[in-house]
């Protein structure tokens, strides 16, 4: 547990300070602090722990402490601290490697890619040039916090000074694949294979780069020159995940069915097909493969997480909640204590929900960030806005440049028609990451909502258009700022696409005003009922049909 080792790492730090003192009064200070981060530790009071260790770094030139610090704040999520305390072990120890890569991530956390980058190129920097290994540890470590497009840049920084490493351009195509940015993947892949044709990883990343840009045909023959070429089952198992995520699932459960029957690979063509079961809504048969999976041993906390979905899918949140309950670690962890809390709170027992996320809280403090992200969603959905507020609050506290936790902050002021408090939140956002597709939507659609600058609001909108021009959000957004431009044509255009890409109630009310502006109530009224159907409680879509229908 977290409190156990932090207790004995209090301890030991405090021995060796007393022990090798650095000076009567500086000593005494930073043992002071460490004293005092102690008797917190003991209390379980954590914010207090990180900030006692912050001074005693402050004032101790032993890097042992300053190390300690950065990790106890690392660890606990308190980036600034963090930050802080980062930066002290580097004027004790400037070239540690291991002090940049920290700083890599805290710097990556907050967007702040240059500086992200500068560290992570001194991670490197071990007086001679980095093996392939170095960078895959490298990706690896920065991707643990789920940002890909700011990995990705940050990874092309690197690439630019070193073009040659193929091992570089193979980790800079993955993380590019995972942001979206299929060019990029698909140049960065080629780039690897220069390196050596023969090598199976960017031959891979190539057919699913060109997947992405809408090449299927082209990349599925790709997978499938290489799987000839080059015949081994994890090949094989990559091509029917392939060909299952672009819907030929047929074909992947024949190669699946093979490899099962064969020796070695039968535990993940089974956990593949469980995945290609629940991909078209067969709960049963996804039922058994995992329940098969559980009960070989493998993936276990992952199939725990996955038959508690499928049980709450089939109506069955007592035997969910079972199945969640026996996950204690790992990545599913969060997403399963959250699962359960969830349960709690559509059967309206608020406070066992508030209750299941307090001891998550204190049995994984590092996952503070993200149960009062939660909590604050559970609020909003009560219609608390003013506790809402307060667990984002608490998140800040933690991360305060977290451009996430400001966007999110930002939609849910701008959903309680908190116009003004919303754009400061999302200004904040901006500030942060001013490249954010996400960010620059929210931002200009609560604009031009708002009717509020128009200008800023339309080039905000373009910016984020330009980056994800498929995303019917941002197609809606663009359709809704023609509208506050009095540009109905233009808008309508745009609101029908949005609309034939994704039926949502938001959508359907901003096309419905549209066609009543433009003369078409046949139009308007057709498509708000047909949204009332699906979404009688939807809010906006609501307060439209009633204001102009009245």
């Amino acid at each position: 547990m977290v409190r156990t080792a932090l207790a004995g790492l209090a301890l030991a730090l405090l021995g060796a300070c007393a022990a090798a003192p650095e000076g009567p009064e500086v000593a005494a200070d930073a043992n002071y602090h460490l004293l005092i981060a102690e008797i917190a530790l003991e209390r379980g009071e954590f914010r207090t722990v990180v900030e006692e260790y912050a001074s005693a770094a402050r004032l101790s030139d032993r890097p042992e402490v300053a190390i300690r610090a950065t990790e106890l704040a690392f660890s606990l999520g308190y980036d600034a601290l963090a930050l802080d305390n980062g930066m002290r072990w580097l004027e004790l120890n400037p070239d540690n490697p291991t002090a940049h890569l920290v700083l890599a991530r805290l710097h990556l956390r907050r967007s702040a890619v240059e500086a992200s980058a500068h560290h992570a190129a001194r991670a490197l920097d071990r007086g001679m040039p980095p093996r392939a290994e170095d960078y895959r540890l490298l990706a690896a470590e920065l991707g643990q916090d789920g940002n890909a497009r700011q990995l990705t840049r940050v990874l092309a920084r690197l690439a630019a000074v070193d073009p040659l490493s193929g091992t570089l351009q193979l980790v800079l195509g993955q993380a590019a694949l995972r942001a979206g940015d299929w060019e990029l993947a698909d140049y960065a892949a080629r780039q690897a294979a220069l390196d050596d044709p023969d090598w199976p990883e960017p031959q891979q990343l190539i057919a699913q780069a060109m997947i992405g840009m809408g090449l299927v045909e082209e990349g599925l023959a790709h997978s499938a020159a290489l799987v000839e070429s080059q015949p081994d089952r994890l090949l094989e198992l990559e091509h029917a995940r392939l060909l299952g995520a672009t819907g030929r699932i047929a074909e992947a459960r024949t190669i699946l069915d093979r490899l099962a029957a064969g020796p070695g690979a039968q535990p993940e063509a089974t956990r593949l097909a469980a995945f290609f079961h629940l991909q078209q809504g067969n709960l049963v048969e996804a039922w058994e493969l995992f329940s098969e999976l559980l009960n070989e041993g493998y993936s276990e906390t992952e199939s725990f997480y996955y038959l508690g979905q499928i049980a709450e899918e089939q109506g069955s949140p007592e035997q969910a909640q079972r199945l969640y309950a026996q996950i204690e670690g790992g990545p599913f962890l969060l997403p399963a204590r959250l699962a359960i809390a969830g349960i709690h709170q559509s059967r309206g027992e608020l406070d066992l929900a508030l209750a299941a996320l307090d001891v998550l809280a204190s049995e994984q403090p590092h996952l503070a960030v993200q149960v009062h992200e939660f909590r604050a969603a559970l609020f909003s959905d009560e219609g608390d806005l003013e506790a809402a507020l307060a667990e984002y609050d608490q998140a800040l506290v933690f991360r305060p440049e977290a451009a996430r936790l400001h966007l999110n902050r930002g939609i849910l002021l701008a959903t309680h028609g908190e116009v003004r408090e919303a754009i400061a939140s999302l200004r904040a956002a901006y500030a942060i990451d001013p490249d954010d597709a996400a960010i620059q939507n929210a931002l200009g659609y609560t604009l031009a909502d708002a009717n509020r600058n128009l200008r800023e609001a339309a080039r905000l909108v373009r910016l984020a258009f330009e980056q994800v021009p498929d995303s019917a959000a941002i197609i809606d957004s663009m359709g809704w700022v023609r509208f506050r431009q009095r540009r109905f044509v233009e808008s309508l255009d745009f609101l029908e696409d949005a609309w034939a890409r994704q039926r949502d109630p938001e959508v359907a009310a901003h096309l419905g005003e549209v066609r009543w502006r433009m003369g078409d109530r046949a139009g308007a009224h057709e498509i708000w009922d047909q949204a009332l159907a699906e979404w009688p409680d939807s809010r906006p879509l609501l307060d439209t049909v009633r204001r102009l229908r009245r």
